[in-house]
């Protein structure tokens, strides 16, 4: 039989980071400098001579019943390196756009602030030093108790890429190469150029196609394309004309297109009203009094508080914030998150895409069947081969090309917000999609109205401090397809 050690009623405790170690001693018995000093040789920590009349004067002065510790090595932590990050000379692109001031005249506070009077543009001029590009530093190691070194995380690069319009010098300097509107899209920074019309776009200018910003100072006729890699902004009011920008859309007059407007953002929808338009908007949507008869897509929310929805029909990826949807006699369609239609045709891709495996399966078991065969292969199976190796190709570019039609609607569905505030009143002549499901209400809702969701079932309550409440008992549901 082995021997037990006694217990000494003396431990080491090391940190779980390992950067203090400590001699606990308890119990009724006094600790002994052997046994201390025991504990940090066996845990292979150095012991240097400060340290053993450490440990001396601590069993000396330990006290019977009473927990004493004792701290015996501590280490360094690691210093992680810094990000890299541009430090701007000029407004920053990622930064919002000042507020302008209040219109003179209105004491309130937020009263008479003209929003569409915000300048969304920074401007800079050929040769202007535009920042500095600080680089990620490495960090600085730390070590444990035991004398072993602690990696530290490298800081990382910036995620910005910097387009030929802008000189990166070796020691960080950035500036401008020409004159234009400094800007991040899609995580490359450039300086592009703007172009500015006085007056409307008309028979005068023809059509617009601009590779940068666009700024007109009154309006656009009906028929007239704009389109700009860039934003477009304009003064006054659009009638039912087409409009592409790859950035941010900004109506200062509005637009009404009369059921033959477009519009395509890559931004934000920035207008005091739209009607009449049909479009998608890859960012938010911002509108200062309302929407009415618009059939819009759009991606990044709805952020109007003072704005009402009247008629048409929105498909919404985000949050919406709205003062009034619907109208007496103005039937709304809302949809959350992905329609019917998507769903339908999830399932559909979900299908086809099982069958192409099937059918690549196939494929490849006849090719390698062949291949087995090596030079004893007839020329008919050779020709069949080479057709195997064709066929095989385009069962890999179906597949993977419905498998990314697939996997964009699943991850539309995974991702869908069922977040929506109502101020002022939801009309009975709404009908809210989501998840495949309708509801349709059976009568109008004061606000203020706020719509989510709680595992899957659409809640609705009112006010702040309402009981939440099944959104389909008050509408007439119809679940969605199986």
């Amino acid at each position: 039989m082995n021997a037990q050690r006694p217990p000494t009623g003396v431990k080491l405790v090391v940190s779980q980071d390992k950067l203090c170690a400590e001699l606990v001693a308890g119990g009724d018995k006094a600790p002994s400098q052997e046994q201390c000093l025991a504990r940090l040789y066996e845990a292979e920590l150095r012991v240097e001579p400060k340290l053993v009349e450490a440990v001396r004067e601590f069993c000396e002065q330990w006290t019977q019943g009473q927990p004493s510790r004792l701290p015996v090595r501590r280490g360094k932590a690691p210093i992680n390196g810094a990000d890299g990050r541009i430090d701007w000379l000029v407004r920053s692109p990622e930064e919002p756009a000042p507020l302008p001031p209040p219109v003179e005249g209105d004491s309130a506070e937020g009263a008479g602030v003209d929003h569409y009077a915000r300048s969304v543009f920074i401007l800079v001029k050929k040769g202007e030093e535009l920042g500095n590009l600080v680089q990620p530093t490495p960090g600085e190691d730390g070590i444990d108790v035991f004398g072993l070194a602690i990696a530290a995380k490298p800081g990382r690069p910036i995620k910005i890429k910097f387009d030929d319009s802008i000189l990166v010098e070796s020691n960080g300097r950035l500036s401008a190469l020409c004159e234009g509107v400094l800007s991040i899209a899609n995580g490359k920074a450039a300086v592009r150029k703007l172009l500015q019309i006085d007056s409307f776009v008309d028979f005068n200018t023809g059509h617009i196609d601009f590779d940068g910003d666009v700024v007109i100072a009154k309006g656009v006729r009906d028929l007239f394309k704009v389109v700009a890699t860039g934003s477009i902004t304009i003064g006054g009011l659009v009638e039912a004309a087409t409009l592409h920008a790859g950035g941010d859309i900004i109506l200062t007059g509005g637009m009404a297109g009369r059921e033959q407007g477009e519009i395509r953002a890559g931004g934000d929808l920035i207008a005091r009203f739209i009607d009449g338009v049909t479009g998608e908007i890859d960012g938010a949507l911002r509108i200062e009094r309302e929407v009415m008869n618009c059939k819009l897509t759009v991606h990044g929310g709805i952020k109007s508080p003072n704005a009402k929805i009247m008629g048409g029909a929105l498909a919404v990826r985000g949050p919406v914030d709205v003062s009034v949807i619907g109208g007496p006699a103005a039937h709304t369609d809302l949809t959350i998150g992905p329609s019917a239609e998507e769903l339908a045709k999830m399932g559909e891709l979900a299908k086809a895409l099982a069958h192409a495996k099937v059918r690549h399966t196939e494929l490849s078991t006849e090719s390698q069947h062949l291949a087995a065969r090596g030079a004893r292969m007839t020329p008919a199976q050779r020709e069949r081969q080479t057709e195997l190796q064709y066929e095989l190709f385009e069962a890999d570019r179906v597949m993977n090309e419905t498998l990314a039609q697939h996997a964009e609607i699943e991850e539309l569905a995974r991702t869908a917000v069922v977040d929506v505030t109502v101020h002022r009143q939801l009309f009975g002549a709404s009908a809210i999609h989501i998840a495949g499901a309708t509801f349709k209400l059976r009568q109008d809702i004061g606000g203020p109205f706020h719509l989510s969701s709680h595992k899957g079932e659409p809640m609705y309550r009112m006010g702040q401090r309402g009981e939440p409440v099944l959104l389909r008992a008050h509408c007439h549901a119809r679940a969605a397809a199986a």
